[in-house]
């Protein structure tokens, strides 16, 4: 199946915002019916919009982490984020292509992440628990408005987690 990508969903919504000019201009329904299907067709275009994001790969935010992950590899962006490539345990291994995920930046999961890295290296598979209660802390420079932080642990996976290579 071939895929047309961003430039097919702007051809979709230029093609549907020709079939609603034209159906105010030259249809007999009702002033009501050609508003409800403007709205409605609004509706579901701002629905596809927001949703594309994460049909096209983005990292999933905190606010959308699985509870435990299984590690594939790290990417550290020094005063900005995280980003971890892995798999969700929550929904099993098998089957599941990896996913992105952003975390925020802070020294101590630098920190760990740096020593999950080095142990992905020599082979030893990580798993990322992710504990959505966390605590709350102030972020210095958001207006100090306080912001809800996840708990994450790196650790060893145990063996045999994964289906073994054939």
């Amino acid at each position: 199946m071939f895929e047309l990508g961003t430039g097919g969903l702007a051809a979709a919504y230029v093609m549907l915002g020709v079939i609603l000019l034209s159906l105010h201009l030259y249809s007999r329904w009702s002033h009501w019916i050609k508003i409800m299907v403007t709205v409605l067709a609004t509706v579901f275009m701002l629905v596809t919009y927001k949703s594309l994001p994460g049909l096209q790969g983005w990292p999933l935010t905190t606010d959308k982490l699985p509870s435990r992950l299984y590690l594939l590899a790290i990417e550290i962006s020094e005063p900005d984020n995280i980003y971890l490539w892995a798999r969700d345990l929550d929904v099993g291994t098998e089957l599941q292509r990896p996913r992105a995920y952003e975390l925020p930046y802070s020294s101590k999961l630098h920190q760990q992440a740096v020593g999950s890295g080095r142990k992905l290296r020599r082979n030893i598979a990580q798993i990322v628990e992710i504990d959505p209660a966390g605590k709350t802390v102030k972020v210095p420079g958001s207006s100090d408005i306080p912001v809800k932080q996840n708990i994450i642990r790196f650790l060893d996976a145990p063996q045999g987690l994964l289906p073994p290579k054939e």
